[in-house]
């Protein structure tokens, strides 16, 4: 197992002296990220932010409806 040092920590996040992308760790190699792979990583970076994931959230009405 990998040794890490912690250079900086807060209670929202933590620097370390070395960091795998994700992508590299999970995802077979591509020549860039998939719109896919895109979305996954972004909703859960929201997601260890706070924020809850609502999949039936999926057209625009229900955006819009959920935004009042």
């Amino acid at each position: 197992m990998a040794q890490y040092y912690t250079i900086a920590e807060s209670n929202n996040f933590i620097v370390l002296d070395e960091y795998d992308k994700y992508n590299q760790v999970c995802e077979a190699p591509a020549g860039y990220q998939t719109e896919a792979s895109l979305e996954r990583e972004f909703i859960r970076d929201l997601r260890d932010q706070g924020y809850e994931y609502l999949p039936e959230l999926n057209t625009p009405e229900a955006l819009l409806e959920n935004a009042r």
